[in-house]
C-alpha cells in the first residue's frame, strides 16, 4: 500500500470541526447553536419561561412570558451571559448583552412573520451548493443548524443587496 492510499482516520467531530473551520463557519455555528443549547445552559425552569428569539451581532434577544420573569432574568443577566459565553468555542465572538422582551408564546410567531421581508426563493445554483455542503454531514440536528445558518446568510445578503440598490436610486 503506497502512501497515497493511506488515509488518516479521525473522529467525526474532529473532521466536522475541520470542515467548518475551512468553510469559515465554525465560530458562527458555535454562536448560533446557543439557541438550541439555551435549555441546557440555563435552569429548566428558566427555559420554560424564556426562549432565545434571535441573535443580532453581540446581543441575544430573549423572549419571556411575564414581567416577573423579565425582572428576574434582568437581575441574572451577568450570570446568564457568563454561562452562554463559556459554552462558545474558543475564538468565537462573545455576547455582550442580553435583551429581554415580554411576549406571550402565541403572539411570537405572528410578530416574527410580520417583520420578515419578502425574499426570493433560492435558485438552483444555490440549492446545489447547499446540497454539496450538507451531503457529507450525517447528524440531522447538525445538518439542520448548518442549513439554517446558510439560509440566514442568503437572506441577509438579499436584504443588504436590496438596501444597497435602494440607496443608489
Amino acid at each position: 500500500m503506497n502512501a497515497r492510499n493511506k488515509t488518516e482516520l479521525k473522529p467525526l467531530s474532529q473532521a466536522l470541526n475541520s470542515v467548518l473551520e475551512n468553510l469559515g463557519l465554525k465560530k458562527a455555528v458555535s454562536r448560533q447553536s446557543v439557541i438550541h443549547r439555551w435549555p441546557y445552559l440555563v435552569d429548566a425552569v428558566i427555559a420554560k419561561h424564556a426562549k432565545i428569539e434571535r441573535i443580532s451581532g453581540d446581543t441575544l434577544f430573549v423572549m419571556v412570558d411575564s414581567a416577573v420573569w423579565m425582572s428576574e432574568l434582568s437581575a441574572m443577566k451577568p450570570n446568564l451571559l457568563e454561562r452562554v459565553n463559556r459554552s462558545l468555542d474558543s475564538g468565537a465572538a462573545k455576547f455582550r448583552d442580553i435583551r429581554f422582551s415580554q411576549r406571550s408564546w402565541a403572539e411570537s410567531r405572528q410578530v416574527v412573520a410580520s417583520v420578515e421581508p419578502e425574499i426570493n426563493p433560492p435558485d438552483e445554483k444555490h440549492l446545489r451548493a447547499v446540497h454539496q455542503i450538507l451531503e457529507p454531514l450525517k447528524d440531522e440536528s447538525f445538518r439542520d443548524i448548518i442549513n439554517r445558518i446558510i439560509e440566514k446568510d442568503r437572506r441577509l445578503k438579499a436584504v443588504r443587496s436590496r438596501i444597497t440598490s435602494r440607496d443608489k436610486i
